[in-house]
Protein backbone atom coordinates (compact mmCIF):
# COMPACT_ATOMS: atom_id res chain seq x y z
CA UNK A 1 0.00 0.00 0.00
CA UNK A 2 1.36 3.29 -0.73
CA UNK A 3 1.18 6.07 1.35
CA UNK A 4 -0.55 8.97 -0.93
CA UNK A 5 -4.12 9.34 -1.35
CA UNK A 6 -6.51 8.91 -4.11
CA UNK A 7 -9.21 11.61 -5.12
CA UNK A 8 -11.87 10.58 -7.79
CA UNK A 9 -13.30 14.20 -9.26
CA UNK A 10 -16.96 14.73 -10.13
CA UNK A 11 -18.29 16.19 -12.77
CA UNK A 12 -19.36 19.10 -11.23
CA UNK A 13 -16.05 19.61 -9.99
CA UNK A 14 -13.69 19.40 -13.26
CA UNK A 15 -16.82 22.25 -14.16
CA UNK A 16 -16.68 24.58 -11.25
CA UNK A 17 -12.84 24.70 -11.29
CA UNK A 18 -11.57 23.61 -14.74
CA UNK A 19 -7.84 25.54 -14.94
CA UNK A 20 -6.89 24.34 -11.29
CA UNK A 21 -8.76 21.76 -9.77
CA UNK A 22 -6.34 19.01 -10.71
CA UNK A 23 -3.50 21.08 -8.62
CA UNK A 24 -5.07 21.06 -5.39
CA UNK A 25 -4.08 17.60 -4.23
CA UNK A 26 -0.35 18.10 -3.68
CA UNK A 27 1.68 14.59 -4.21
CA UNK A 28 -1.63 12.17 -4.27
CA UNK A 29 -3.16 11.10 -7.27
CA UNK A 30 -6.05 11.93 -8.90
CA UNK A 31 -8.89 10.23 -10.84
CA UNK A 32 -11.01 11.19 -13.39
CA UNK A 33 -13.80 8.24 -14.23
CA UNK A 34 -14.47 7.95 -18.14
CA UNK A 35 -18.05 8.81 -17.45
CA UNK A 36 -17.36 12.43 -16.61
CA UNK A 37 -15.63 12.71 -19.84
CA UNK A 38 -19.00 11.54 -21.55
CA UNK A 39 -20.59 14.36 -19.82
CA UNK A 40 -18.20 16.95 -20.46
CA UNK A 41 -18.97 15.89 -24.20
CA UNK A 42 -22.67 16.62 -23.65
CA UNK A 43 -21.78 20.29 -22.05
CA UNK A 44 -18.73 20.93 -24.52
CA UNK A 45 -21.48 23.07 -27.31
CA UNK A 46 -23.14 26.05 -26.22
CA UNK A 47 -21.93 30.02 -25.14
CA UNK A 48 -23.07 29.24 -20.79
CA UNK A 49 -19.99 29.64 -18.43
CA UNK A 50 -20.29 25.51 -18.39
CA UNK A 51 -20.01 25.08 -21.63
CA UNK A 52 -16.84 27.38 -21.88
CA UNK A 53 -15.61 25.37 -18.34
CA UNK A 54 -16.22 22.24 -20.27
CA UNK A 55 -13.91 23.24 -23.17
CA UNK A 56 -11.47 24.76 -20.90
CA UNK A 57 -10.70 21.51 -19.39
CA UNK A 58 -10.87 19.72 -22.10
CA UNK A 59 -7.96 21.32 -23.38
CA UNK A 60 -6.09 20.96 -20.22
CA UNK A 61 -6.77 16.89 -20.43
CA UNK A 62 -5.19 17.12 -23.69
CA UNK A 63 -2.42 19.57 -23.04
CA UNK A 64 -1.44 16.66 -20.61
CA UNK A 65 -2.29 14.04 -22.77
CA UNK A 66 0.87 15.21 -24.72
CA UNK A 67 2.61 14.10 -22.07
CA UNK A 68 2.18 10.66 -21.21
CA UNK A 69 -0.38 7.36 -20.88
CA UNK A 70 -3.69 8.54 -18.77
CA UNK A 71 -3.69 4.41 -18.43
CA UNK A 72 -0.26 4.23 -16.91
CA UNK A 73 -0.50 8.11 -14.95
CA UNK A 74 0.49 11.38 -16.25
CA UNK A 75 2.75 13.54 -13.53
CA UNK A 76 1.11 16.59 -12.76
CA UNK A 77 3.96 18.35 -12.14
CA UNK A 78 6.49 18.70 -9.24
CA UNK A 79 5.66 17.75 -6.26
CA UNK A 80 2.25 16.46 -7.38
CA UNK A 81 0.95 13.48 -8.10
CA UNK A 82 -0.28 11.45 -11.19
CA UNK A 83 -3.33 12.06 -13.26
CA UNK A 84 -5.64 8.85 -14.54
CA UNK A 85 -8.29 8.02 -16.49
CA UNK A 86 -10.35 4.75 -15.47
CA UNK A 87 -12.58 2.86 -17.76
CA UNK A 88 -14.06 0.46 -15.83
CA UNK A 89 -17.73 0.26 -15.30
CA UNK A 90 -18.60 -2.75 -13.82
CA UNK A 91 -19.95 -2.28 -10.56
CA UNK A 92 -18.26 -3.30 -7.42
CA UNK A 93 -20.74 -5.62 -4.86
CA UNK A 94 -21.56 -2.58 -3.22
CA UNK A 95 -23.32 -1.00 -5.74
CA UNK A 96 -25.04 -3.81 -7.25
CA UNK A 97 -28.28 -2.61 -6.15
CA UNK A 98 -27.58 0.87 -7.88
CA UNK A 99 -29.34 2.01 -10.84
CA UNK A 100 -27.15 2.83 -13.82
CA UNK A 101 -26.74 6.17 -13.91
CA UNK A 102 -23.53 8.85 -14.17
CA UNK A 103 -23.63 9.66 -10.53
CA UNK A 104 -23.46 5.71 -9.97
CA UNK A 105 -20.60 5.17 -12.21
CA UNK A 106 -18.63 7.82 -10.79
CA UNK A 107 -19.36 6.72 -7.36
CA UNK A 108 -18.35 3.03 -8.53
CA UNK A 109 -14.92 4.19 -9.59
CA UNK A 110 -14.11 5.63 -5.89
CA UNK A 111 -15.48 1.93 -4.68
CA UNK A 112 -13.04 -0.05 -6.78
CA UNK A 113 -10.03 1.89 -5.98
CA UNK A 114 -10.73 1.40 -1.81
CA UNK A 115 -11.40 -2.33 -2.72
CA UNK A 116 -8.16 -2.55 -4.23
CA UNK A 117 -6.36 -1.09 -1.71
CA UNK A 118 -3.64 0.59 -3.33
CA UNK A 119 -4.12 3.93 -1.47
CA UNK A 120 -3.91 4.68 2.21
CA UNK A 121 -7.14 6.76 1.71
CA UNK A 122 -10.10 7.14 -1.15
CA UNK A 123 -11.64 10.47 -1.28
CA UNK A 124 -14.52 11.28 -3.78
CA UNK A 125 -14.67 15.09 -4.84
CA UNK A 126 -18.11 16.27 -5.20
CA UNK A 127 -20.65 18.80 -4.83
CA UNK A 128 -23.32 16.97 -5.21
CA UNK A 129 -25.10 16.42 -1.72
CA UNK A 130 -27.32 13.47 -2.61
CA UNK A 131 -24.04 11.92 -4.06
CA UNK A 132 -22.03 12.48 -0.64
CA UNK A 133 -25.13 10.75 0.87
CA UNK A 134 -24.74 7.79 -1.04
CA UNK A 135 -20.72 7.76 -0.66
CA UNK A 136 -21.61 7.04 3.10
CA UNK A 137 -24.19 4.93 2.69
CA UNK A 138 -21.20 2.36 1.33
CA UNK A 139 -18.61 3.60 3.78
CA UNK A 140 -16.66 5.47 0.76
CA UNK A 141 -15.26 9.17 1.99
CA UNK A 142 -16.60 12.04 0.14
CA UNK A 143 -15.82 15.40 0.37
CA UNK A 144 -17.36 18.83 -1.38
CA UNK A 145 -14.74 20.79 -3.01
CA UNK A 146 -14.06 24.09 -2.76
CA UNK A 147 -12.01 26.58 -4.43
CA UNK A 148 -10.66 28.75 -2.34
CA UNK A 149 -12.31 30.91 0.91
CA UNK A 150 -15.08 33.12 -0.49
CA UNK A 151 -14.45 37.13 -0.94
CA UNK A 152 -17.03 39.12 -2.55
CA UNK A 153 -14.92 40.98 -4.92
CA UNK A 154 -17.78 43.01 -5.74
CA UNK A 155 -17.63 44.64 -2.50
CA UNK A 156 -13.73 46.23 -3.08
CA UNK A 157 -13.98 49.87 -3.22
CA UNK A 158 -11.96 52.50 -4.97
CA UNK A 159 -13.13 54.82 -1.89
CA UNK A 160 -11.03 54.82 1.55
CA UNK A 161 -11.98 56.75 4.09
CA UNK A 162 -9.45 58.67 6.33
CA UNK A 163 -10.22 59.58 9.89
CA UNK A 164 -8.83 62.11 12.25
CA UNK A 165 -7.70 64.28 9.44
CA UNK A 166 -6.70 67.91 10.44
CA UNK A 167 -8.67 70.64 10.40
CA UNK A 168 -6.53 73.32 9.12
CA UNK A 169 -5.93 70.75 6.16
CA UNK A 170 -9.68 70.62 5.25
CA UNK A 171 -9.73 73.88 5.37
CA UNK A 172 -6.29 74.21 2.80
CA UNK A 173 -8.49 71.71 0.43
CA UNK A 174 -11.27 73.73 0.43
CA UNK A 175 -9.63 76.96 -0.25
CA UNK A 176 -7.00 75.95 -3.00
CA UNK A 177 -9.01 73.00 -4.21
CA UNK A 178 -6.10 70.37 -3.86
CA UNK A 179 -3.29 69.05 -2.36
CA UNK A 180 0.00 67.02 -1.92
CA UNK A 181 -1.13 63.49 -1.09
CA UNK A 182 2.24 63.51 1.12
CA UNK A 183 0.20 65.78 3.66
CA UNK A 184 -2.66 63.09 4.05
CA UNK A 185 -1.77 59.56 5.72
CA UNK A 186 -4.12 56.81 3.67
CA UNK A 187 -3.10 53.64 1.92
CA UNK A 188 -2.09 54.10 -1.05
CA UNK A 189 -1.63 50.40 -2.76
CA UNK A 190 -5.21 49.39 -2.37
CA UNK A 191 -6.69 50.35 -5.39
CA UNK A 192 -7.69 53.97 -3.45
CA UNK A 193 -8.78 56.60 -6.04
CA UNK A 194 -11.00 58.37 -3.95
CA UNK A 195 -10.98 59.56 -0.20
CA UNK A 196 -13.34 60.63 2.55
CA UNK A 197 -11.56 62.96 4.82
CA UNK A 198 -13.02 63.21 8.04
CA UNK A 199 -13.02 64.83 11.76
CA UNK A 200 -14.93 64.70 14.22
CA UNK A 201 -16.48 68.50 12.66
CA UNK A 202 -15.64 68.57 8.99
CA UNK A 203 -14.84 66.06 6.20
CA UNK A 204 -14.23 66.85 2.03
CA UNK A 205 -14.11 64.66 -0.89
CA UNK A 206 -11.16 64.27 -3.04
CA UNK A 207 -10.08 62.63 -5.73
CA UNK A 208 -6.30 60.84 -5.69
CA UNK A 209 -4.66 61.31 -8.64
CA UNK A 210 -1.20 59.14 -8.74
CA UNK A 211 0.17 60.75 -11.70
CA UNK A 212 0.67 64.11 -10.63
CA UNK A 213 0.58 62.88 -6.77
CA UNK A 214 -1.99 65.37 -5.97
CA UNK A 215 -5.48 65.41 -4.21
CA UNK A 216 -8.26 67.10 -5.85
CA UNK A 217 -11.37 68.43 -4.30
CA UNK A 218 -15.09 67.15 -5.25
CA UNK A 219 -17.86 69.16 -4.86
CA UNK A 220 -21.70 67.89 -5.56
CA UNK A 221 -22.93 69.04 -9.13
CA UNK A 222 -25.51 67.86 -11.21
CA UNK A 223 -24.56 65.94 -14.14
CA UNK A 224 -27.46 66.08 -16.90
CA UNK A 225 -30.23 67.34 -14.38
CA UNK A 226 -29.55 64.64 -11.54
CA UNK A 227 -28.03 66.08 -8.62
CA UNK A 228 -25.73 63.31 -6.55
CA UNK A 229 -27.26 62.48 -2.89
CA UNK A 230 -24.18 61.10 -1.44
CA UNK A 231 -20.67 60.75 -1.11
CA UNK A 232 -20.27 57.18 -3.51
CA UNK A 233 -22.68 58.96 -6.51
CA UNK A 234 -19.99 62.01 -6.12
CA UNK A 235 -17.28 59.64 -6.69
CA UNK A 236 -19.14 57.79 -9.29
CA UNK A 237 -20.05 60.76 -11.10
CA UNK A 238 -16.26 61.56 -11.01
CA UNK A 239 -15.12 58.13 -12.56
CA UNK A 240 -17.68 58.42 -15.02
CA UNK A 241 -16.88 61.56 -16.59
CA UNK A 242 -13.02 61.01 -16.49
CA UNK A 243 -11.97 60.28 -19.58
CA UNK A 244 -8.64 59.01 -18.25
CA UNK A 245 -10.29 56.45 -16.74
CA UNK A 246 -11.24 54.09 -19.70
CA UNK A 247 -12.81 51.27 -17.43
CA UNK A 248 -15.40 52.13 -14.83
CA UNK A 249 -17.58 49.22 -12.46
CA UNK A 250 -20.70 50.18 -10.40
CA UNK A 251 -22.03 47.80 -8.08
CA UNK A 252 -24.46 48.10 -5.72
CA UNK A 253 -28.01 46.88 -4.75
CA UNK A 254 -31.38 47.99 -6.22
CA UNK A 255 -32.27 51.81 -6.22
CA UNK A 256 -28.38 53.29 -5.24
CA UNK A 257 -28.39 54.69 -9.17
CA UNK A 258 -26.62 53.09 -10.96
CA UNK A 259 -27.54 52.87 -14.02
CA UNK A 260 -28.88 56.52 -13.88
CA UNK A 261 -25.26 57.77 -12.89
CA UNK A 262 -24.04 55.97 -16.01
CA UNK A 263 -26.17 57.54 -18.85
CA UNK A 264 -26.66 60.67 -17.36
CA UNK A 265 -22.67 60.40 -17.65
CA UNK A 266 -22.86 59.60 -21.32
CA UNK A 267 -25.05 62.21 -22.25
CA UNK A 268 -23.03 65.04 -20.51
CA UNK A 269 -19.89 63.55 -21.88
CA UNK A 270 -22.16 63.59 -25.47
CA UNK A 271 -22.85 66.85 -24.96
CA UNK A 272 -19.04 68.14 -24.20
CA UNK A 273 -17.86 65.93 -27.36
CA UNK A 274 -15.93 63.65 -25.57
CA UNK A 275 -16.95 60.92 -27.33
CA UNK A 276 -18.48 60.26 -30.75
CA UNK A 277 -21.00 58.29 -29.63
CA UNK A 278 -22.49 56.22 -26.41
CA UNK A 279 -23.60 52.38 -27.14
CA UNK A 280 -25.86 51.09 -24.11
CA UNK A 281 -26.15 47.50 -24.39
CA UNK A 282 -27.77 44.75 -21.63
CA UNK A 283 -27.57 40.93 -21.48
CA UNK A 284 -31.14 39.81 -22.40
CA UNK A 285 -31.83 37.45 -20.07
CA UNK A 286 -35.20 37.06 -17.98
CA UNK A 287 -35.96 37.29 -14.35
CA UNK A 288 -34.86 33.89 -12.99
CA UNK A 289 -33.90 32.95 -16.33
CA UNK A 290 -37.58 32.38 -16.76
CA UNK A 291 -38.26 32.52 -20.84
CA UNK A 292 -40.65 34.03 -22.36
CA UNK A 293 -40.59 32.57 -25.31
CA UNK A 294 -39.86 33.80 -29.12
CA UNK A 295 -41.07 37.64 -29.13
CA UNK A 296 -42.91 38.66 -32.64
CA UNK A 297 -41.51 41.05 -35.03
CA UNK A 298 -38.05 42.66 -36.00
CA UNK A 299 -34.74 42.68 -34.00
CA UNK A 300 -36.04 45.95 -31.92
CA UNK A 301 -39.50 44.40 -31.61
CA UNK A 302 -37.90 41.72 -29.82
CA UNK A 303 -35.53 43.19 -27.74
CA UNK A 304 -37.14 46.11 -26.26
CA UNK A 305 -38.64 44.19 -23.34
CA UNK A 306 -35.44 43.43 -21.90
CA UNK A 307 -34.40 47.59 -23.13
CA UNK A 308 -37.67 49.21 -20.94
CA UNK A 309 -35.58 49.56 -18.28
CA UNK A 310 -33.28 51.22 -20.02
CA UNK A 311 -35.52 54.35 -21.77
CA UNK A 312 -37.39 54.47 -17.75
CA UNK A 313 -33.77 55.58 -16.89
CA UNK A 314 -33.58 58.35 -19.93
CA UNK A 315 -37.29 59.30 -18.84
CA UNK A 316 -36.11 60.24 -15.26
CA UNK A 317 -33.41 61.99 -16.46
CA UNK A 318 -36.01 64.09 -18.95
CA UNK A 319 -38.12 64.68 -16.14
CA UNK A 320 -35.27 65.98 -13.90
CA UNK A 321 -34.21 68.64 -16.81
CA UNK A 322 -37.21 70.08 -19.11
CA UNK A 323 -34.64 71.61 -21.25
CA UNK A 324 -32.76 68.22 -21.76
CA UNK A 325 -35.49 66.71 -23.40
CA UNK A 326 -35.47 67.72 -26.22
CA UNK A 327 -31.69 67.35 -26.35
CA UNK A 328 -31.93 64.20 -25.71
CA UNK A 329 -34.18 63.59 -28.73
CA UNK A 330 -31.85 65.06 -31.06
CA UNK A 331 -28.68 62.78 -29.45
CA UNK A 332 -31.25 59.76 -30.66
CA UNK A 333 -32.32 61.14 -34.01
CA UNK A 334 -28.29 61.99 -34.55
CA UNK A 335 -27.72 58.34 -33.71
CA UNK A 336 -24.92 59.74 -30.84
CA UNK A 337 -26.91 57.30 -28.28
CA UNK A 338 -28.40 53.62 -29.38
CA UNK A 339 -29.12 51.20 -27.33
CA UNK A 340 -28.58 47.70 -28.62
CA UNK A 341 -28.42 43.93 -27.95
CA UNK A 342 -25.54 42.92 -26.27
CA UNK A 343 -24.91 40.78 -29.04
CA UNK A 344 -24.23 43.11 -31.51
CA UNK A 345 -20.73 43.52 -29.86
CA UNK A 346 -18.78 40.72 -30.71
CA UNK A 347 -16.23 41.04 -33.61
CA UNK A 348 -16.56 45.21 -33.56
CA UNK A 349 -13.58 47.78 -32.76
CA UNK A 350 -14.89 50.29 -30.72
CA UNK A 351 -12.64 53.67 -31.35
CA UNK A 352 -13.84 56.64 -29.15
CA UNK A 353 -16.83 54.90 -28.04
CA UNK A 354 -18.63 54.93 -24.51
CA UNK A 355 -19.94 51.73 -23.60
CA UNK A 356 -22.04 51.28 -21.03
CA UNK A 357 -23.29 47.62 -20.01
CA UNK A 358 -25.99 47.37 -17.47
CA UNK A 359 -26.79 44.38 -15.75
CA UNK A 360 -23.03 42.87 -15.84
CA UNK A 361 -23.75 40.90 -13.13
CA UNK A 362 -25.29 38.12 -15.55
CA UNK A 363 -22.30 37.95 -17.79
CA UNK A 364 -19.67 35.69 -17.88
CA UNK A 365 -15.97 36.19 -17.67
CA UNK A 366 -15.71 35.16 -21.19
CA UNK A 367 -18.48 37.45 -22.13
CA UNK A 368 -16.79 40.52 -20.49
CA UNK A 369 -13.20 39.25 -21.80
CA UNK A 370 -14.57 39.60 -25.29
CA UNK A 371 -16.78 43.25 -24.47
CA UNK A 372 -13.57 44.68 -22.96
CA UNK A 373 -11.12 43.95 -25.82
CA UNK A 374 -13.44 45.38 -28.15
CA UNK A 375 -12.29 49.12 -26.77
CA UNK A 376 -10.17 50.97 -29.67
CA UNK A 377 -8.12 53.67 -29.03
CA UNK A 378 -10.33 56.57 -26.94
CA UNK A 379 -12.86 54.35 -25.90
CA UNK A 380 -14.28 54.29 -22.47
CA UNK A 381 -16.42 51.24 -20.95
CA UNK A 382 -18.89 51.53 -17.98
CA UNK A 383 -20.26 48.07 -16.38
CA UNK A 384 -23.29 48.18 -13.68
CA UNK A 385 -24.54 45.42 -11.78
CA UNK A 386 -26.02 43.95 -8.45
CA UNK A 387 -24.20 40.82 -7.73
CA UNK A 388 -27.18 39.64 -5.32
CA UNK A 389 -29.22 39.96 -8.21
CA UNK A 390 -27.68 36.87 -10.79
CA UNK A 391 -30.69 35.60 -13.01
CA UNK A 392 -28.05 33.22 -15.08
CA UNK A 393 -28.46 30.23 -13.23
CA UNK A 394 -24.71 28.95 -14.57
CA UNK A 395 -23.16 31.93 -12.44
CA UNK A 396 -22.62 33.08 -8.50
CA UNK A 397 -21.44 35.64 -6.59
CA UNK A 398 -17.91 34.55 -7.73
CA UNK A 399 -17.95 33.36 -11.24
CA UNK A 400 -20.00 36.17 -12.46
CA UNK A 401 -18.20 38.66 -15.35
CA UNK A 402 -18.60 41.84 -12.60
CA UNK A 403 -16.81 40.01 -9.95
CA UNK A 404 -14.46 38.77 -12.71
CA UNK A 405 -13.48 42.06 -13.74
CA UNK A 406 -13.31 43.74 -10.18
CA UNK A 407 -10.83 40.62 -8.78
CA UNK A 408 -8.44 41.17 -12.00
CA UNK A 409 -8.60 44.67 -12.44
CA UNK A 410 -8.43 45.73 -9.06
CA UNK A 411 -5.36 48.44 -8.83
CA UNK A 412 -4.82 49.34 -12.21
CA UNK A 413 -3.98 52.93 -12.58
CA UNK A 414 -6.85 53.05 -15.84
CA UNK A 415 -9.38 51.54 -14.20
CA UNK A 416 -12.29 52.32 -10.96
CA UNK A 417 -14.51 50.61 -9.25
CA UNK A 418 -17.17 52.45 -6.84
CA UNK A 419 -19.23 50.36 -4.54
CA UNK A 420 -22.81 51.93 -3.69
CA UNK A 421 -24.32 51.24 -0.58
CA UNK A 422 -27.12 53.17 0.21
CA UNK A 423 -30.24 52.89 -1.77
CA UNK A 424 -32.15 56.21 -3.12
CA UNK A 425 -35.19 55.21 -5.16
CA UNK A 426 -37.42 54.90 -1.96
CA UNK A 427 -37.26 53.94 1.91
CA UNK A 428 -39.26 50.81 0.65
CA UNK A 429 -36.38 50.00 -1.88
CA UNK A 430 -33.63 50.33 0.70
CA UNK A 431 -35.99 48.21 3.02
CA UNK A 432 -36.04 45.54 0.40
CA UNK A 433 -32.61 45.55 -0.50
CA UNK A 434 -31.25 44.99 2.89
CA UNK A 435 -33.59 42.42 4.56
CA UNK A 436 -34.94 40.05 1.36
Amino acid sequence: MTNKKAYVLDTNVVLADPEDCLNKFLNNDVFIPITVIEELDGFKKGNEDVNFSARKFMRVLNSLRKCGSFEKGVSLGRGKGKLFITLRKEFCDALKFFSFKPDHYILNAACMLKESGVYEDVILKTNDLNLIIKANSVAVRAEEYTIDTFVDESKKDSVQIVEGVDGNLIDQIYKESCISNEKITFDINNGTRFLILKNTKQSALVRYDSSEQMCFLLKKHAVSGIVPRNAEQVFAFSALCDKNVPLVTLEGKAGTGKTLLAIASAIELIKRRVYENVLVARPMVSLSNKDMGHLPGEVKDKVSPFMKPLWDTLAVIAENNNELECEIDDIFERGLLSIEPLAFIRGRTLPRILLIIDEAQNLTPHEVKTIITRAGVGAKIVLVGDTDQIDSPYLTKRTNGLSHVIRKMYGQNMYAHIQLKKSERSALAELGGDLL
